[in-house]
C-alpha cells in the first residue's frame, strides 16, 4: 500500500485568498477515512488522495455516513467516496467517527512534521482501504461552538448513533456502546481532548493521534467491520487571534526591509548581466557579419596616378 500521507506531503499545495472581512472567513482542515474492508477501494487503488475541495464537514460527514449505511442504489445525495456494490454486499458493522482539532493541513506537506503523523500513517497502511482529503473548508462562523454539540447535531439525524463525550472514558463509553449494538450498523461519534497547554503545538497534535489510535483499537478488538473516520474542526479561535495580530500589527508593509534589499540588489546584478551578454553577444555578431576585405590589390606598373 502506498505512503499516503508521503504522496499528500509532495502534492498538497493550495492558495488561499485573502480575506478583508475577518467576521467570516473560511480555513482548511483534513479529513481521513480508512476500513478492515473494500469499502474505500475505487480504480483498483486502496488507498488514494482526493484533491477536491469540500465546502462543509458536516454535509461531507453526513453524505459519508448516509453512503454507508444505505441500502440501495440511490445515493445522488450522498459522497462517491465509497464502493457501492462491497458495501451493499457486507456493509460495515461500526462507523467510528473521531473529530479533533489539532492537525493541519500545513502538517501534511511539512517533512519535519512525518514523525508526529507515523501513529495516523500506521492506521492507514494497516487498513484494507483508505482515502485522504487534505481540503474540507470550515467557515469560522460555524466552528466558534462546541465540538461535542456538533457531533450531537449530526447524531440526531442518524439512526442507531451514539454520541461518546470528549473525556478521559472514551475507551470505555466506545466498548459499552458497542455491546448495546445490534445487527443494525452502529454509528459512534467521539471528538478527541488535548489538554490547553498543549493545543496548537507537536505534542498536542501527538496527543491526539494516540487518542485517534486507541479509539479505533477500541473497536477494532471486537473484530467488526469497521470503518473510521477521522475529521478535523480548526481551532477556530486560535485562527481569529493569530489574523487579527496580523491586522493590528504596527509593521509598515511599505518599508524594504533587509531581505528585501538583498532580493533587490541580486534582482539589479542579474538584470544588469543579462543586458550586458545581450550586447556582447549581438555586437560579436554584427562583427561576424561583416564582409570588409583583408588586402587590397597593388596598383600595377606604369600606372600614372592623378595629380
Amino acid at each position: 500500500m502506498g505512503r499516503i500521507l508521503a504522496v499528500t506531503a509532495f502534492l498538497t499545495c493550495v492558495g488561499a485568498a485573502a480575506c478583508a472581512d475577518v467576521s467570516t472567513p473560511a480555513i482548511t482542515a483534513p479529513l481521513f477515512s480508512w476500513a478492515n474492508q473494500k469499502y474505500l477501494t475505487a480504480a483498483g487503488q486502496d488507498s488514494r488522495t482526493s484533491y477536491q475541495v469540500y465546502g462543509d464537514l458536516s454535509s461531507t460527514l453526513k453524505g459519508l455516513i448516509s453512503t454507508a449505511t444505505t441500502s440501495s442504489d440511490d445515493a445522488s445525495s450522498t459522497l462517491d467516496w465509497l464502493d457501492m456494490e462491497a458495501v451493499q454486499q457486507q456493509g460495515p458493522d461500526v462507523i467510528l467517527v473521531v473529530l479533533g482539532n489539532q492537525l493541519k493541513t500545513s502538517h501534511l506537506r511539512s517533512t519535519a512534521a512525518q514523525s508526529l503523523l507515523a501513529p495516523l500513517q500506521s492506521l492507514l497502511d494497516k487498513a484494507e482501504s483508505s482515502i485522504s482529503v487534505p481540503y474540507v473548508m470550515h467557515d469560522v462562523a460555524a466552528v466558534l461552538g462546541n465540538r461535542e454539540q456538533q457531533l450531537r447535531d449530526l447524531a440526531a439525524g442518524s439512526e442507531h448513533a451514539v454520541v461518546v463525550g470528549c473525556d478521559g472514558a472514551r475507551q470505555q463509553s466506545i466498548a459499552s456502546a458497542l455491546q448495546a449494538a445490534e445487527d443494525q450498523p452502529r454509528i459512534i461519534f467521539t471528538c478527541t481532548q488535548v489538554p490547553e497547554a498543549s493545543a496548537g503545538t507537536p505534542q498536542g497534535v501527538a496527543a491526539e493521534l494516540q487518542q485517534l489510535r486507541e479509539a479505533h483499537d477500541a473497536v477494532a478488538a471486537l473484530n467488526k467491520r469497521q470503518l473510521t473516520v477521522y475529521a478535523v474542526q480548526p481551532d477556530a479561535r486560535a485562527v481569529m487571534q493569530q489574523r487579527r495580530r496580523l491586522q493590528s500589527s504596527n509593521a509598515d508593509v511599505g518599508v524594504c526591509g533587509q531581505l528585501c534589499q538583498t532580493q533587490v540588489k541580486w534582482l539589479e546584478g542579474i538584470l544588469a548581466a543579462l543586458i550586458l551578454t545581450i550586447a556582447a553577444f549581438s555586437g560579436m555578431c554584427c562583427l561576424y557579419m561583416l564582409d570588409t576585405p583583408t588586402r587590397f590589390e597593388k596598383p600595377k606598373e606604369g600606372t600614372s596616378r592623378a595629380e
